[in-house]
């Protein structure tokens, strides 16, 4: 189950979450409503392959799409937990995850220096790809991608905020990612590249993209 939450972690999201004691901060721009999605995550859309050329549509099927890692979904959420990709088409419809498949952010998540997590005590359940084996690294992987960056959902059992700053140095050079989370309870979808992490549903630039790891 920890190896499959994990997943969140992608290209540049490396570390998105912490706990604090604190009271909430005040509410963003968007107070969260820019990717708020409610109870149900509903997707319907067109998948891509990716290489050095750009995106061009898939147009195949995918069998048994339903895997969050290592784990079935049917195992994961209550009620209806469907993942379909015909036709280079995938829809996906997932109800609340179960009590069980909520974790604390701090038993799943990097906790970088300066961002803030408020309210304490929130659990979370995200994912960002689907796989067709329990091998998730011999499998066939649907993710959110863009040349941009990366789209993570995520359900949160209660509002949480996710705020501050995080900055690091390399060979000389500091680099500053800007944390802008304003998750409501229910599925949210929030953008991560290498200097922002904020809240929002995904523009047309992001694409699903299907990809072998054989």
């Amino acid at each position: 189950m920890k190896k499959a939450l994990k997943l969140l972690a992608v290209a540049a999201l490396a570390a998105v979450i912490g706990l604090s004691t604190a009271g909430c901060p005040p509410p963003g721009p968007d107070d969260g409503e820019a990717g708020s999605l409610g109870d149900t995550l509903t997707i319907n859309a067109q998948v891509y392959t990716w290489d050095n050329n750009g995106f061009s549509p898939f147009t195949s099927t995918v069998p048994n799409l339903n895997y969050n890692g290592v784990t079935f979904l049917t195992e994961l959420i209550d009620g209806t937990a469907s993942v379909t990709l015909t036709d280079g088409k995938l829809n996906v419809t997932l109800g609340t995850p179960k009590d069980s498949a909520l974790s604390s952010p701090e038993t799943i998540m990097t906790i970088p220096e300066g961002v803030t997590v408020s309210p304490s005590g929130a659990k979370v359940f995200p994912i960002s790809r689907f796989t067709t084996s329990a091998d998730w690294n011999g499998g066939t992987v649907v993710q959110q991608r863009s040349a941009n960056g990366s789209v993570t959902y995520v359900y949160c059992d209660k509002d949480v905020n996710v705020t501050g700053k995080f900055s690091s140095t390399y060979n000389g050079q500091t680099r500053t990612v800007d944390y802008a989370l304003y998750l409501k309870a229910g599925w949210n979808s929030f953008f991560s590249t290498q200097t922002s992490v904020k809240t929002g549903k995904p523009a047309d630039d992001y694409k699903w993209v299907v990809s072998s790891q054989n």
